[in-house]
């Protein structure tokens, strides 16, 4: 039952044109306003599901990163080799305000930690 409820609603609200839609809007924005603060970062993803690689400048920058987000109620996690990977995953369902703010909040800890770096 819960699995179909659970089709249900991603077909009545059109949950993968809106994941399509919101993962250009985070594709724009970190292309803006995060790629720009250093030629060494590498910015990849597809639909709401993005990486910050700081693996060519120093791979612990991705923890202090997750650490300022926490520190203003945004929850993220490392990945990849080293753990170099800052991951962005939001909800598929996230409002797009709420995407918004989190976004700047993340570009935010990334400047603070390239600054400290």
């Amino acid at each position: 039952m819960a699995g179909a409820a659970s089709f249900d609603y991603l077909l009545e609200n059109n949950v993968e044109a809106e994941t399509r839609r919101k993962g250009e809007l985070v594709k724009a924005f970190l292309e803006k306003e995060v790629a720009p603060l250093d030629s060494r970062l590498e910015i990849r993803g597809m639909g709401l599901i993005w990486g910050i690689d700081f693996g060519k400048i120093n791979p612990a920058l991705s923890e202090v990163v997750i650490e300022k987000c926490f520190d203003n109620n945004v929850i993220c996690e490392c990945a990849g080799r080293n753990g170099a990977v800052f991951k962005i995953m939001p909800p598929l369902v996230i409002e797009d305000e709420l995407l918004q703010k989190g976004l700047e909040i993340v570009a935010k800890a990334v400047k603070e930690a390239l600054a400290n770096a």
